[in-house]
């Protein structure tokens, strides 16, 4: 570690690469938001079951036990810190889907291609249409989180792969 040596945002390789993203990747991220959003407003304020009321009273009380991770426990609390209605847990995983969705797709697309860009979008509204993705993404469980982590974590390997694992991507 050296002191001396400023530490500048815009030398960020995850920085320029957001400066990059173009509206072909805001049309990927708005279909499955948007949709999810909308079945967010239909079953509002989410799905919850006995799982997301039992997480929800660890962080009410402050008594946390090992029947659902401390760490998805804490992303909860914060959400709910942010803005005190379980709303804003499923904004938080329909916003990671989005991202993480749209992330995969910029990168297997050529830059040029309007053909490519088409048949993205047509897949995105076919997994964002799909009923059982839009009420997994606005259900409180921890396993939703997990699951779309498990996806990128399957696309940063294939990333790795590709680039003959120089890590040097995001």
């Amino acid at each position: 570690y050296n002191k001396n040596m400023k530490f500048k945002l815009s030398e960020l390789n995850l920085f320029s690469y957001i400066t990059k993203l173009s509206y072909k990747d805001l049309i990927i991220f708005l279909i499955p938001f948007t949709i999810f959003m909308y079945y967010l407003y239909i079953y509002n304020p989410g799905v919850l079951t006995f799982d997301s009321f039992n997480q929800l009273s660890q962080i009410t009380s402050h008594d946390f036990n090992n029947i659902h991770p401390f760490f998805h426990t804490f992303i909860e609390m914060m959400c709910l810190k942010l803005y005190p209605n379980t709303k804003s847990i499923a904004i938080l995983q329909i916003l990671t889907f989005s991202m993480m969705w749209m992330i995969i797709c910029n990168y297997t697309r050529s830059e040029n291609s309007k053909k490519q860009l088409g048949i993205q979008i047509i897949i995105t509204f076919i997994i964002s249409l799909i009923p059982i993705n839009a009420i997994y993404s606005i259900t409180l469980w921890k396993d939703i989180l997990f699951s779309y982590f498990l996806m990128f974590l399957s696309f940063l390997t294939y990333v790795l792969i590709d680039k003959d694992y120089d890590v040097n991507y995001l």
